[in-house]
């Protein structure tokens, strides 16, 4: 007998608000972590975005929270994450749960004026939704007191061990009481993450919806492996094959392309659009109002392409992407897995196309030991053309110049330095063998 959010002891505000939402049956991730947190158990749990994962905490939070109000500047419940844009996302979905409630939330993120984020934590939001820095600045300040917060929800753990956050979030830690309720959510655990989680959790219930590392099965997995190119004309080369792909590509419908570096997604959005390919960019270099009006763009179908760095490889909620380019392999590989995961969620199918070079086929057997599968690979020439068995390697014909011509005369300084102080550097620990990426 399945089970339903009515059988979860959820609060009855909140079961009307999942109806009008149009949900109906909790998946693996809420059934699992919803009952144990209205329990006031501490938990672990090990959920990539898209399965649910977020719903799993606010709903037995707002439950929990709903029959008492917040004193000034305590708020009772605090929900920390890596970036802006998730945070803004989990504000969004407090807002539908909590609608039949009195309870409200405040956002606490950078790029926001300081002085309204001190006038909104005066009137006592009941929950902080936060990025870790921002929030120590405002308790630094004394504007913020976490001695009343007894529920602390820390998303995308891995991300926030990644970007340096482990830190601050212990500062967090001793900010609150001593007899406090902590969720710990990430899609991955890594050692040094699960070393934390044992420090800070009691005796927590433990939820892992998902084997790490794996990939949903509704992703058409591609690997385009270009040969014959010289390092100092990787980018270009890179960028003329992916306009080739989203110019043939009769099914895809809209793209995010990765960047590994924010320099790079420039340089690819001014390259793409150069070729007549509408985009935008979005990276951790731009202003909040800026990054809010590009998500929103991609969101609504104003804008087919957006071209970005791992900021927006995880918590984004964008439910229909058809297509999700790699131009370059990440630096973690774990973020592979949350990369293509913005394609083929809540049961649709898409399409992960990695590009990259035949000296980099290491690093694609390691990606492939992560998620446990074999990738389908695909050979290209120096025209962009796929190899086979009536190719002639020894004479490929060569590609046309013809489409770059405007990027490369608009970059031609750059171009003729060497390739090691060009954009296209490849660094050499990511080529060679690493303690860090071996496979267990």
């Amino acid at each position: 007998m399945s089970t339903e959010f009515a059988d979860l002891n959820l609060s009855e505000s909140v079961i009307s608000a999942i109806n009008d939402a149009g949900y109906r049956d909790p998946t693996d991730v809420q059934r699992g972590a919803i009952p144990r947190i209205l329990d006031g158990l501490d938990l672990l749990g090990i959920a990539q975005t898209g399965t649910g994962k977020t719903a799993s905490y606010l709903l037995p939070l707002i439950s929990k929270l709903s029959n008492n109000r917040s004193r000034a500047l305590m708020p009772r419940g605090l929900i920390l994450c890596p970036t802006r844009e998730l945070a803004l996302q989990i504000s969004e979905a407090f807002k539908i749960y909590s609608k039949n409630t009195k309870l409200t939330d405040l956002t606490l993120i950078g790029g926001n004026s300081y002085k309204d984020q001190e006038k909104a934590i005066a009137k006592s939001p009941d929950v902080i939704i936060a990025t870790p820095g921002r929030l120590l600045d405002h308790c630094s300040k004394g504007k913020l007191l976490l001695s009343q917060t007894k529920c602390l929800v820390i998303d995308e753990g891995d991300r926030m061990l990644d970007m340096g956050f482990i830190p601050d979030i212990k500062k967090i830690l001793n900010l609150l009481p001593a007899h406090r309720q902590i969720m710990l959510f990430s899609a991955t655990m890594p050692s040094e993450l699960e070393l934390i989680a044992r420090q800070i959790l009691v005796n927590p219930f433990k939820i892992e919806v998902t084997p790490q590392g794996s990939t949903s099965h509704d992703i058409d997995q591609k690997i385009h492996l270009i040969e014959n190119v010289p390092r100092k004309d990787t980018f270009l080369k890179k960028g003329s094959h992916l306009h080739s792909i989203i110019e043939n590509e009769m099914s895809l419908k809209n793209s995010i392309t990765f960047c590994n570096r924010k320099k790079d997604v420039e340089l690819l959005a001014r390259l793409l659009n150069s070729k007549g390919i509408d985009n935008l960019a979005l990276h951790g270099d731009l202003t909040q109002t800026v990054r809010n009006k590009v998500l929103s763009s991609f969101l609504n179908g104003n804008t087919k392409h957006l071209i970005a760095s791992d900021v927006a490889s995880r918590g984004l909620d964008i439910p229909e992407v058809s297509h999700v380019f790699n131009f370059d392999l990440p630096v973690n590989l774990e973020d592979y897995v949350h990369r293509i995961g913005r394609t083929g969620r809540a049961g649709k199918t898409g399409k992960a196309i990695t590009i990259c070079f035949e000296r980099e086929e290491p690093l694609i057997k390691k990606i492939e030991n992560l998620i446990k599968q074999k990738i389908d690979k695909r050979h290209f020439l120096l025209n962009n053309s796929p190899k086979n068995q009536t190719t002639d390697k020894k004479n490929p014909q060569k590609e046309s110049p013809a489409n770059t011509q405007t990027y490369e005369e608009t970059h031609k300084s750059s171009a003729d330095k060497p390739w090691f102080q060009t954009n296209s550097h490849i660094p050499d620990f990511l080529l060679n063998p690493s303690p860090y990426f071996k496979s267990k």
